[in-house]
């Protein structure tokens, strides 16, 4: 029997290890993608969807009842978590005296012409500014919705679509690619 995400959260909230499971296998993977293209750190990512899913076991029933899209929901709490440790990260670093925290890795840079296609994308969405870079994997990765993306960002739809089309212009000239809206437009 296939339970939905409602039916899950609320046999967590009753101690069902077999819900937990459930849940995790469901959400995980499109979350730590989330998390990791927030935060450019893959060990970084893993912690903040890992305190996420320890603070939704230690919710009570009346919050997880309240929860219409479970999806959108986790996305929107493990972006949060996301934010406060890149905070956390920047607080820690003006306290050591350096002058500014890194948003992306130190690696990062212009793709170069060996590099592999999947890799260059993957670079190119990695130096995308937060707001469109979380767009792009709410979108492309994590599988939400606009109206999920809203939800989760607290914007209203039509934003997200914007931001959604920004980004995806953004990456077309980053990879060299030429934006079919415009090139319709200059042959019209």
């Amino acid at each position: 029997m296939h339970r939905s995400d409602a039916q899950l959260l609320v046999a967590l909230h009753k101690g069902s290890e077999q819900a937990a499971r459930e849940l995790w296998s469901r959400h995980s993977g499109s979350m730590l993608a989330l998390a990791r293209a927030l935060l450019c750190d893959a060990a970084a990512g893993e912690d903040a969807v890992q305190q996420v899913f320890c603070r939704v076991l230690s919710l009570d029933r009346r919050t997880l009842a309240q929860v219409s899209d479970a999806r959108a929901w986790l996305a929107q709490l493990v972006r949060r978590e996301a934010i406060n440790q890149i905070r956390a990260q920047r607080r820690r670093a003006a306290r050591e005296g350096r002058t500014q925290a890194r948003e992306h890795p130190p690696t990062a840079g212009h793709p170069t012409p060996a590099m592999p296609a999947d890799a260059e994308l993957r670079q190119a969405v990695d130096l995308l500014p937060r707001r469109l870079r979380e767009i792009i994997v709410l979108k492309h990765v994590c599988g939400l919705t606009f109206d999920q993306i809203s939800v989760t960002l607290g914007l209203s739809r039509n934003t997200a679509a914007g931001r959604h089309r920004q980004a995806l212009r953004a990456l077309r000239d980053a990879l060299g690619e030429r934006d079919p809206e415009t090139e319709e437009v200059e042959h019209a």
